[in-house]
């Protein structure tokens, strides 16, 4: 789904109206919205496993994007440009052309990665913690240490790296996450978030001066935003931009006007047989 966002006075998101984008009786999660808004790349679940799927905003159906390639496909991410999507399969980071086209696999070992708004830099996350890779040749540089990290997110001049510490949500399990902040050469993090809470997903708004993410600090699941300082500080409180939506993952369009967010829900049904007294019961 995807709601509409804009800028008050006091430079805080304002959510508007959503629209659904996918939603059929299959598992459709981890949002990506392209650069330009226009565009949402997304998991499905299909026979073959996780796919990477793209949709327009305006309508349509939904295109297959990574469909040759074996094994589970995740996290998709949109270059700046909007003409890649870089994705996750079988332990490491593949590249695909938007439109279509042969996955390329770019870092042998890496997970959850993130685009530098100039496109030549890719923060990812494996067992050792973060690094950054150089898309036009180079060797990734280490800059944080830690076995439980994902989720990075750039800064728009990148200068900062924001992150999540702590296990990775799934349907199944949601476990307590912080936030962090570290400059984009390395050194010592910043806290964002506490530790007690789901913060998961963050986000840089356009301008770089806050980080939009998903908490339950308030008890549902709802979108967050941090003030940032010049020096990669936190400024103030958080404030609540939503109530009740319950996302898993966020991501912004690149001028912050539209934010695509998944919900799960879950569904049960009761069913009721007759038992004949004396009989054998097969429910099969």
């Amino acid at each position: 789904t995807v709601f509409w966002a804009r800028y008050s006075g006091a430079k805080l998101f304002q959510a508007g109206a959503a629209t659904s984008i996918a939603a059929t009786a299959d598992i459709e999660i981890q949002p990506a919205i392209s650069p330009d808004g226009k565009l949402v790349a997304y998991v499905t679940e299909t026979p073959a496993g996780s796919r990477i799927f793209v949709r327009q905003i305006s309508g349509g159906r939904a295109n297959l994007l990574t469909g040759d390639l074996d094994g589970d496909h995740v996290w998709p991410r949109w270059s700046p440009d909007g003409s890649r999507i870089s994705f996750v399969a079988k332990g490491g980071i593949y590249v695909v052309p938007a439109l279509g086209g042969a996955p390329k696999r770019l870092i042998e070992d890496g997970d959850t990665p993130a685009w530098s708004h100039d496109g030549s830099l890719l923060a990812y996350v494996n067992a050792t913690g973060l690094w950054v890779q150089p898309l036009l040749g180079g060797q990734a540089r280490s800059i944080v240490k830690h076995a439980a990290l994902h989720s990075p997110a750039w800064s728009p001049d990148g200068r900062f790296i924001a992150y999540a510490e702590g296990n990775r949500p799934t349907m199944r399990n949601l476990s307590t996450n912080a936030l962090w902040l570290i400059q984009s050469k390395g050194g010592s993090p910043t806290r964002l978030s506490d530790s007690t809470h789901v913060n998961l997903s963050p986000v840089f708004a356009p301008d770089g001066h806050s980080v939009l993410y998903v908490s339950n600090a308030g008890g549902t699941r709802d979108v967050y935003q941090q003030g940032i300082g010049s020096t990669g500080r936190p400024i103030g409180t958080s404030a609540r931009l939503t109530t009740g939506l319950g996302p898993y993952n966020i991501t912004l369009s690149a001028d912050g006007s539209r934010l695509a967010y998944d919900v799960v829900h879950g569904y049960a049904n009761i069913w009721a047989a007759p038992i004949t007294s004396g009989s054998p019961v097969n429910f099969a």
